[in-house]
């Protein structure tokens, strides 16, 4: 029996309903992700509504740590999820990512500020880029700055601005992730661009912004102050590994659009539908294997990271396993596309198809510094007894 269309949709949406936890929610948005993509792609920013229905179905809680009020849950999880909503719309899987990645950031705060910013609607925005400043003063730091690709920021309640400290003393320059309240900042109207539209990652800044020690912490080196493998483990490695997550979801979307127009297109000049060409199974069963090659390698690496990290013995070998696989999952995602994107003909550029939009939206994912092509060579420099060459690693 061949699924159609309307029986995958009914499954997806039984198994929401049956499904609890994080994945179960993320599907049972799935129809208000839908709703919401045009409107995004309009106003170059997600829709209150949906924003909304995501913090309350706990999704951008998924790293936050379970003593701070959050669910703790582990890599797999929020890959799963963000696939979940990419799969509907890539700049809601984007947004989702940023809001739920950052959640692991309470861990390294004093726990006393972590219960301020990472409320039960909490929506952390913000760029690991340092192009801030911040000196210190009495009680904290003088902050200064500003950030490009702020995906988010409209709708945070607090952001995040990486500084490099300005100090006379003998520490030499160092990396500070400072926290400041959303309406403390000033959001650039910047974000005009063809993929990834629906982010609204606006340029914000601040100026002469105090901002308490409390509410910050080193970037990238500074001692979790929660328990769990996950926040021992480097953060910045973490988060390159999930910048992939939401590109496998609009590889997910891709394919899942084009098995379904399979079903339904009959070709110029044929007789039969486009299912029943061979080259068609085969574009689509490529396709298929390399999401689903991307997403096991992706959560196999991290996942003995993570592993490593409980035990204290993470070294640069491990973090270079984890950018190969992101670097890797995110080219394959591109490549999933491209086959379902062919495979639709004249069809998917169609402005009614999403195969136009997620061709759009995997390319500007994929740009990201965290899984750019040059990642490969960055982690084969480790692979053969050298040092990275950055300090981002």
């Amino acid at each position: 029996m061949r699924a159609t269309a309307e029986s995958r949709t009914a499954r997806n949406e039984l198994t929401a309903a049956r499904e609890p936890g994080a994945v179960g929610a993320a599907r049972g948005l799935a129809p208000l992700v839908a709703e919401c993509a045009a409107e995004a792609e309009v106003t170059r920013e997600l829709p209150e509504p949906l924003v909304r229905g995501m913090a309350e179905a706990g999704l951008f809680s998924i790293w936050v740590p379970t003593a701070l009020g959050g669910q703790g849950l582990g890599f797999q999880n929020l890959v799963d999820v963000v696939i979940e909503v990419a799969r509907i719309d890539g700049s809601a899987g984007w947004v989702l990512f940023v809001h739920a990645v950052y959640g692991a950031l309470a861990a390294y705060l004093d726990e006393q500020a972590a219960r301020v910013i990472y409320t039960s609607s909490a929506r952390v925005s913000g760029t690991l880029n340092p192009t801030g400043r911040a000196v210190p003063v009495d009680g904290g730091y003088l902050v200064n700055g500003r950030w490009t690709f702020g995906s988010g920021v409209s709708h945070a309640t607090w952001v995040l601005g990486n500084c490099m400290v300005v100090s006379e003393d003998s520490q030499g320059p160092r990396a500070l992730i400072a926290l400041f309240p959303r309406d403390k900042c000033t959001v650039h109207d910047t974000w005009r661009v063809s993929g990834l539209a629906g982010t609204g990652s606006h340029d914000y800044g601040v100026a002469d912004l105090f901002v308490p020690t409390i509410h910050t912490f080193p970037a990238f080196t500074a001692p979790p102050h929660q328990p769990g493998a996950l926040y021992a483990a480097p953060f910045i490695t973490l988060f390159a590994a999930t910048v992939a997550a939401p590109a496998l979801g609009m590889a997910r979307g891709a394919i899942d659009a084009a098995l379904e127009l399979a079903t339904r297109k009959t070709p110029t000049g044929s007789s039969s539908l486009l299912r029943d060409r061979p080259s068609t199974q085969a574009a689509l069963a490529r396709a298929e294997g390399l999401f689903q090659a991307g997403r096991a390698g992706l959560i196999e690496a991290v996942n003995q990271l993570i592993e490593k990290a409980g035990r204290g013995e993470v070294s640069l070998h491990d973090r270079a396993l984890v950018r190969i696989a992101a670097a890797h999952s995110a080219a394959s995602a591109v490549e999933a596309v491209d086959l379902a994107f062919e495979v639709a003909g004249s069809t998917a550029n169609e402005l009614d198809s999403p195969l136009q939009r997620f061709s759009r939206d995997v390319r500007a994912a994929t740009q990201h510094i965290a899984v750019v092509p040059n990642n490969f060579e960055i982690a084969g420099r480790v692979l053969v007894g050298l040092e990275p060459g950055t300090p981002r690693f």
